[in-house]
């Protein structure tokens, strides 16, 4: 058996971290989302070193424009809260940094009734032990 370094499940840790802040986080594909619904998707990424420079995306549905971008932007609030000292604010990670874009507008043809807004999330995470082995 031999350990290497590998990805840590970073879009588990940003559900959480989000959960933990009342916000109804989930990575499931939203055929039909409804207001308030938020999903977490792992878009990119690049290894260096012993870390993950991650890219997440932070997709928000609402009722219209204003609430949905005042929506996404207190969920945007929370990423930008995150200190470069407070490593361990994402559940299960180790995070040297985390830093949200700013929230647009992209509408969703399959639900015109709703308004969405996203932003991504650039995060340089620890990469964590994994063992691997014949068999």
């Amino acid at each position: 058996m031999m350990v290497i370094p590998g990805p840590a499940d970073v879009v588990a840790g940003v559900v959480a971290f989000l959960r933990a802040r009342g916000f109804p986080a989930s990575t499931q594909n939203m055929l039909d989302p409804v207001p308030g619904a938020v999903k977490v998707t792992r878009t990119g990424g690049a290894m260096d070193g012993k870390q993950d420079k991650a890219q997440i995306l932070v997709e928000v549905w609402h009722t219209d424009q204003g609430v949905c971008f005042d929506y996404a932007r207190r969920i945007w609030a929370e990423f930008a809260a995150v200190s470069r000292d407070d490593q361990e604010a994402f559940p299960g990670l180790t995070v040297y940094e985390a830093v949200p874009s700013i929230p647009l507008q992209y509408p969703d043809p399959r639900m015109p009734s709703l308004d969405r807004h996203q932003f991504t999330v650039s995060m340089l995470v620890r990469w964590e032990e994994v063992e691997v082995g014949r068999g």
